[in-house]
């Protein structure tokens, strides 16, 4: 192992005679740092302060007194070290660094060779129930620049799949703003991906223009800034009007796990989506999973579950007003649980949960749909008022 060079000792003359260039400093203020030994992980901002930065004050003094400074350096460091992590010169961990600072979700379903990748972290607290529900790979690409966010990634799928990860085809579904920046995002990360050894295919879910009612658009798009060729080359072909994009807050939340279901929908065929229920125990699944499933569910056994409600209705066990069954019990549960009853137009997947567990004995799989088998039994609530008393 190479000698560690104490930098923080280094004369602003000394480092200017040393190095030619900023880049030049900060590929040796890296590399010397995996000479050292680390008991715990830290961030690249840690790093940025405990080893880098008073080093490159010294290095330029009249540009660190600028504005701005210290953000544009230490991003010029995220770049250095992202591309010395391409060129398999070194790992995030030589240099003690492990990303935190990304919320996920862990595969542990049939969807494991799925990844969906949600640009800001705003809109994936909104939108990871799909990825729980799915029970399939999810992060948030906030700072997507810095490859700590693949080298975590390949972590994860390593630790899933073992030495064979690295022989799985992935698919990569991308959630991000109708931009230059949201595009480059996606091809960026499949590129980065690909040369770290990840066999992947990527494809956007959204947003697009179509997915916003056109009498809202002239209100929702945003002048998109032209700070590169790839921009001006994104505008004239890709931009709304030749000059506009779209954020992801320009729908709701719905409507963006909607846009993520659509492709997995697509890319998943249902024997898995029915392999993924059985494995769920999907009776006991919470409402909140629930959600995310519902609008494949019901495209695949719609007209059943509506039925069902249909003759609930005439038998006069189910209001719409209400939403569940009307017995007693349910609704002193109700009050119990803090599970109110809703319509099946408002929250279709609290009704289609409600079915499920109270009169469906099981999901079958004939080799090219899912089916229904409905219990003949007693409705669990009407049990529970014969428990009661």
């Amino acid at each position: 192992m190479a000698e560690t060079v104490n930098f923080l000792k280094m004369s602003t003359e000394k480092l200017q005679i040393e190095f030619k260039s900023r880049a030049e400093l900060l590929r040796a203020l890296i590399q010397n740092e995996t000479t050292k030994t680390y008991t715990e992980d830290r961030t690249l901002r840690e790093m940025w302060y405990q080893a880098i930065k008073i080093p490159l004050m010294r290095y330029e003094p009249d540009k660190s007194r600028q504005p701005n400074w210290g953000r544009k350096a230490s991003q010029a460091l995220s770049a250095v070290l992202s591309d010395m992590v391409l060129s398999g010169e070194l790992k995030y961990r030589d240099v003690g660094i492990k990303d935190k600072s990304r919320d996920h979700v862990d595969a542990t379903g049939p969807f494991d060779d799925v990844i969906i990748f949600v640009e800001d972290n705003a809109t994936f607290v909104k939108v990871k129930t799909v990825a729980e529900a799915y029970r399939c790979w999810a992060i948030e690409g906030q700072g997507f620049e810095a490859t700590a966010l693949i080298e975590k990634l390949i972590g994860m799928l390593e630790l899933r799949h073992g030495s064979e990860w690295s022989y799985k085809r992935y698919l990569l579904i991308g959630l991000t703003d109708y931009d230059a920046y949201g595009f480059k995002i996606l091809e960026d990360l499949e590129r980065r991906m690909t040369t770290l050894g990840v066999s992947i295919r990527a494809r956007r879910a959204g947003i697009c223009p179509s997915d916003v009612p056109l009498e809202d658009l002239d209100s929702l798009k945003f002048s998109i800034p032209v700070n590169c060729p790839y921009d001006e080359a994104w505008v004239e072909e890709h931009g709304i009007d030749g000059a506009y994009g779209l954020e992801l807050q320009a729908v709701d939340s719905l409507r963006r796990k909607e846009l993520l279901i659509k492709v997995l929908e697509e890319e998943c065929p249902e024997r898995s989506l029915y392999e993924w229920l059985k494995q769920s125990s999907w009776k006991d699944l919470p409402y909140w999973s629930m959600d995310a499933v519902t609008i494949q569910l019901m495209g695949t056994i719609k007209s059943e579950i509506y039925d069902k409600v249909e003759q609930l209705q005439k038998d006069g066990r189910w209001s719409d007003d209400r939403g569940l069954l009307s017995s007693g019990t349910v609704q002193r549960r109700a009050k119990t649980t803090g599970v109110f009853s809703h319509s099946l137009s408002d929250h279709p997947e609290r009704v289609v949960k409600h079915i499920l567990s109270a009169y469906v004995d099981d999901l079958c799989w004939d080799g090219s749909e899912l089916s229904i088998v409905w219990s003949e039994g007693e409705d669990p609530a009407d049990q529970e008022d014969d428990q009661d008393e």
